[in-house]
């Protein structure tokens, strides 16, 4: 699921920012992979806040994986 998430996340905002906002692909590489990024950062801090929950790098690793994905396939 993080995989497929971050893919998601990462290819929508790459393609909103370069077609609907005019901004250059490596800008909209980079705010894309930054927002992703601290999507499953933000999401992981929140769930080690929980009870009878941790930080996973386990998740954070396949959060990872699924942007860089999104940059090698979303054009």
């Amino acid at each position: 699921m993080h995989i497929i998430g971050s893919f998601i996340s990462t290819g929508i905002t790459r393609l909103a920012l370069k077609r609907y906002a005019g901004f250059s692909d490596s800008k909209s590489v980079n705010i894309a992979l930054s927002f992703s990024f601290s999507l499953g950062l933000a999401k992981e801090i929140h769930d080690s806040r929980q009870e009878r929950n941790i930080f996973s790098y386990k998740d954070i690793s396949a959060n990872l994986l699924g942007s860089l994905l999104a940059y090698l396939v979303v054009k």
